[in-house]
């Protein structure tokens, strides 16, 4: 059989989100603005990756500890349901819909205060 590591996904999810949310206090604000936030500039200059590091991207306290207390009473039941690695393919389309959904909403806006 297969060998199926039930926490995987969530510890390495959560182990990302919190190296991010470290960088935001030590690496360039310009680079973490590159690279781990998502935006029309960011997404138009070929900063496709953003569409899923957004989601790993937490810049205070209250943020990233509220999303990781949703993420373990979520996560934890939906990886031992599905498996972790439908937790990890499900997570991952959440990011690039989101960012999908998001980009749409601010070229939307953009476009519609031209008009105006």
């Amino acid at each position: 059989g297969s060998f199926e590591c039930i926490g995987c996904s969530f510890d390495y999810k959560f182990i990302t989100n919190v190296a991010v949310f470290l960088l935001w206090g030590m690496a360039d604000e310009k680079f973490m603005i590159k690279n781990f936030i998502i935006s029309l500039d960011n997404f138009n200059s070929g900063h496709l990756h953003t569409l899923i590091t957004n989601a790993f991207s937490h810049r205070n306290t209250f943020n990233i500890f509220s999303s990781m207390i949703g993420f373990y009473f979520f996560g934890r039941k939906t990886g031992r349901n599905f498996g972790s690695e439908f937790l990890l393919k499900l997570y991952l389309a959440g990011a690039v819909g989101g960012s999908a959904f998001y980009l749409t909403h601010q070229a939307y806006k953009a476009q519609t205060s031209k008009v105006q």
